[in-house]
């Protein structure tokens, strides 16, 4: 730690000089605007800062008697100490009751806070920060700190989710906004680590009693998400939905996000959702095998009920799937069977060819729709599906009337509260619908 503190004198400076200026009241909104993330550390580390305003809303959260007296607490993934620093400054003015003196009150705070992340520079930031918001408080001197019986920053450099030097500790609280991705630089599913940091979270790091703090994607609450069940088996106290235009406002990324209180108790009692569009409701969850993103109670209007027949779909990963060696992309001799691939909002088909019909789809009335704009009513049955699109099948005289039904403003707001993936139209959603859902929208 020695040689990153020689390195960086330049930040520690720039550090004492944000202190030395700024209004206290401004303080932390200073530190985040200057210590911000890289583009090769959001590249690498998939590092994004959480502004102060969703530190606040996020503290703001854990009950009032959790800041009455000193709580282990964890941030995991640091970054530029901007939950740390928001904790700090809490617990600071509610322990004031418990320690009145100013001194000794910094020092148990600090006992009590431990942070680790992936690069030494951001958890030498994050100390300096601490050390300098120490000093606003309470006056000390820089030198003061060398004396690490009284002052114990509790630190860790390297990959949290395998540390082991805090094993022994059960954390009252794990607050976090974890990274996306691993730090190959590599996206998709597989790189994918916030959810490591969830499970890890509840498993390992969080003791009985005590409060999981994230921010992190809304997949988790897709239908047969593995951390969905983990998640629900647990007291969800409270859960704000946040969708792509909110993601881009806070983040600077396209992309929706959830902030959650989890208790590590068993759910029992409902839980307090603020959806997205900011409607306020308690709902108990152990009634839902996913959660929407809105509209809670039209759609728990759709579902089959009293042994109702549920909706068919056609859809398929594997049928036709374009790189299957019955598909052509062009009509040949053998491969005369369309197979739609996408449909633009004119209705005009983008098909592909096989050369079989075994697989199904042929022959059955359906309404094909896709993540185009457009829509078939094949009443003759003359289509097979590829993997980017799928089909209702029903009566020819019905067809219609569905796709009537899929332009109706209720129903895209219904297929907006759904897309909690990244899919366009959520089918392992929808068919948990009857099989004359769509008539609501007619």
């Amino acid at each position: 730690m020695s040689s990153i503190i020689d390195n960086n004198a330049e930040i520690a400076y720039n550090i004492r000089e944000i202190y030395s200026h700024a209004p206290p009241d401004k303080l932390r909104e200073l530190i985040a605007k200057h210590f911000i993330p890289s583009k090769e550390e959001k590249r690498k580390n998939a590092e994004v800062s959480t502004p102060e305003f969703l530190v606040q809303d996020m503290l703001e959260k854990l009950p009032e008697n959790f800041y009455e007296s000193p709580k282990l607490t964890l941030e995991p993934c640091c970054g530029k100490g901007n939950f740390v620093l928001g904790l700090f400054d809490k617990m600071y003015t509610e322990l004031a009751t418990f320690c009145s003196d100013e001194v000794d009150r910094c020092k148990l705070i600090i006992d009590h806070l431990y942070y680790a992340d992936l690069t030494a520079m951001n958890v030498f930031i994050t100390t300096e920060l601490l050390k300098c918001h120490v000093q606003s408080y309470c006056g000390i001197d820089s030198e003061d700190f060398e004396d690490t019986d009284a002052w114990k920053f509790h630190s860790h450099v390297g990959n949290s989710l395998t540390m082991t030097q805090w094993d022994h500790i059960k954390f009252d609280a794990v607050i976090a906004n974890p990274p996306y991705n691993d730090d190959t630089g590599n996206k998709g599913t597989g790189h994918n680590i916030w959810k490591n940091f969830v499970e890890v979270g509840i498993d390992k790091w969080v003791k009985p009693g005590g409060y999981l703090l994230y921010v992190n994607p809304s997949v988790w609450r897709q239908l047969d998400h593995p951390l969905l069940k983990k998640m629900m088996e647990n007291q969800l106290v409270y859960l704000e939905i946040h969708n792509f235009d909110d993601g881009q406002k806070t983040f600077k990324c396209s992309t929706r996000y959830d902030w959650y209180l989890l208790r590590k108790t068993p759910y029992t009692q409902n839980t307090i959702i603020k959806d997205e569009e900011g409607i306020v409701q308690t709902v108990d969850l152990r009634k839902w095998s996913f959660i929407p993103n809105m509209q809670f109670s039209v759609i728990e209007s759709l579902f089959v009920q009293n042994g109702e027949a549920p909706v068919e779909i056609i859809h398929s990963e594997s049928d036709y799937e374009v790189r299957r060696k019955w598909m052509s992309k062009v009509k040949t001799e053998t491969h005369v069977h369309p197979v739609v691939l996408s449909i633009k909002k004119e209705g005009e088909l983008a098909l592909s060819w096989s050369n079989i019909t075994s697989k199904g789809h042929y022959g059955i009335p359906k309404f094909i729709f896709t993540n185009g704009a457009g829509f078939c009513n094949d009443i003759k049955g003359e289509y097979g599906i590829s993997q980017w699109g799928s089909g209702i099948v029903d009566t020819p005289e019905n067809i219609p009337l569905i796709e009537k039904a899929f332009r109706s403003p209720k129903f895209l707001e219904i297929k907006k509260a759904i897309q909690v993936d990244s899919s366009n139209y959520n089918i392992k959603i929808m068919r948990l619908f009857k099989k004359d859902f769509w008539r609501k929208f007619l």
